[in-house]
């Protein structure tokens, strides 16, 4: 019993890990994640630039190609699904709310 309960939790970490991911990749995709883009189309009055003080708006590319706030983990010449999950691995605060 002990091992199955185990293995049970196991899975549910691992489900509950894989949710976050589609949900981070899904907010990447559709520019819909907590940043200078979005606030400007939702919330204008709030701050849209990046925090790293190299662009006025915070944009989905910098993030993932140029910002000094994450980690250069990504692939600049191959845009794959693992590429991306590499990404938000070490990135896990670049699409969230």
């Amino acid at each position: 019993m002990i091992v199955i309960t185990q293995s049970v939790q196991l899975i549910q970490k691992i489900e509950h890990e894989w949710n976050l991911f589609y949900a981070y990749i899904t907010r990447m995709i559709i520019d819909h994640a907590s940043i200078g883009e979005y606030k400007l189309r939702f919330f204008p009055k709030e701050s849209i630039a990046c925090p790293c003080s190299k662009y006025l708006i915070e944009m989905r590319r910098h993030i993932l190609f140029e910002c000094s706030r994450y980690n250069k983990s990504w692939n600049l010449k191959r845009k794959s699904l693992k590429n991306i999950l590499t990404f938000l691995k070490f990135n896990s605060g670049a699409f969230c709310f």
